[in-house]
């Protein structure tokens, strides 16, 4: 049970960061594109990855760090509501787990000896 628990976990970090950067990436790039800047794509995907302004930018980074940190705030308000929704999800086939009655869990070892 453990090993499942540190599975799932790892996995789900994983596919949530996931969700996170690519969102936030969408984000930035539609941002940055709006603005007729050139590679929108590859500025947004440094910029998120480094969680700073690139190098490269051809825009005056006081401008560009709200747009950075809204883009951010997308891609995390998207994770956790998924994340939410899953754990929702979880709880009620739990409890609808839970509510079948006896007759239908199978066989009990305790009262069965034959």
């Amino acid at each position: 049970m453990n090993a499942l628990r540190q599975g799932g976990m790892t996995i789900g970090i994983a596919l949530l960061g996931t969700l996170m950067s690519t969102r936030a990436i969408s984000s930035l790039t539609d941002y940055i594109s709006a603005t007729n800047r050139t590679d929108a794509l590859g500025v947004a995907t440094t910029a998120v990855r480094q969680h700073a302004t690139p190098v490269n930018l051809d825009m005056a980074p006081e401008l560009f760090r709200p747009l950075l940190a809204d883009a951010i705030g997308q891609g995390f308000s998207l994770a956790v509501a998924c994340a939410g929704a899953l754990g929702l999800l979880a709880a009620t086939v739990l409890v609808a787990a839970g509510r079948r009655p006896l007759r239908d869990r199978g066989p009990n070892l305790a009262t069965d000896r034959g």
